[in-house]
């Protein structure tokens, strides 16, 4: 399976499934549309029939194994989380984020954190994390865990609670 973004340079997404549709020999490989554009009335183009399916970003986790689920048959077995908040793993061992953890940070560096979260800027969001204090280095480190395994959802959530608990109290 090939997650395919459509905006690249040198040539797009589609040209580039076009290419790989022209050489394939034996089966389909199923080639899923990544897009952070709208499509007219939120349907792909007339020249879409390259692709087996679009996924828009942002994307939710759940987008991402419904296509592994549908074009690769595979089936993922969940497992309810017992503990609130994200937890990240270093080594062995885990570690919870909650909302309230970030209450160290001050309400500027939280926005601003928030801000280049939604734009998934990685490069910015470690250079903030850099910023932190250096008696808070578990929070950093589990922050910048975060960011390098992207999962901004995550990071989101967490940083939205704080943003409202920030802005409550």
């Amino acid at each position: 399976m090939i997650w395919m973004d459509l905006r690249m340079p040198g040539m797009d997404g589609e040209e580039a499934v076009r290419r790989i549709r022209e050489v394939e020999s034996g089966g389909r490989t199923p080639i899923i549309a990544l897009t952070a554009g709208v499509m007219s009335e939120g349907k792909p183009s007339s020249h879409s029939e390259v692709f087996d399916g679009w996924v828009y970003k942002p994307f939710r986790e759940a987008e991402i194994f419904e296509m592994l689920e549908k074009h690769l048959g595979v089936q993922f077995i969940y497992q309810p989380s017992v503990r609130s908040g994200v937890e990240v793993e270093e080594g062995s061992e885990k570690t919870a984020l909650r909302s309230s953890d970030l209450s160290l940070l001050s309400a500027d560096w939280l926005n601003e954190f928030y801000r280049a979260l939604r734009k998934g800027h990685s490069g910015q969001l470690l250079g903030l994390i850099d910023r932190i204090h250096p008696g808070h280095e578990e929070l950093a480190g589990t922050l910048a865990g975060l960011v390098r395994i992207h999962r901004f959802d995550k990071l989101l959530a967490v940083t939205e609670g704080a943003l409202k608990e920030d802005s409550n109290g």
